[in-house]
């Protein structure tokens, strides 16, 4: 058996909810990677590591203007990952607090 007869065949196994979970997974790694390619021509801070998941979870308060303290239960994340996002979008100068 080939090794492509017997992917087809593992993948023939799995539920098609499993399937689908995959194909996202690999789509958003891919649109991240691309992301993160993008910000860090456009001159922003290589390291960050900033998914386009959480960039827009985190940018879509900064236009309304809420206090720091309320961003956390906003975002609905953790106190950490609101931190580093909050940060990351002070040292690039889009928001200061």
């Amino acid at each position: 058996m080939n090794h492509v007869s017997a992917t087809h065949e593992i993948a023939a196994r799995r539920p098609l909810s499993a399937l689908l979970s995959q194909v996202l997974v690999a789509y958003t790694v891919e649109l991240d990677n691309e992301f993160e390619r993008r910000m860090r021509n456009a001159g922003y801070y290589a390291g960050a590591r900033f998914s386009l998941v959480v960039w827009t979870n985190t940018l879509r308060f900064v236009g309304k203007g809420i206090p720091v303290h309320e961003l956390r239960t906003q975002a609905l994340a953790a106190d950490n990952h609101v931190k580093f996002g909050r940060g990351c979008l002070e040292r690039w100068g889009i928001i200061v607090l």
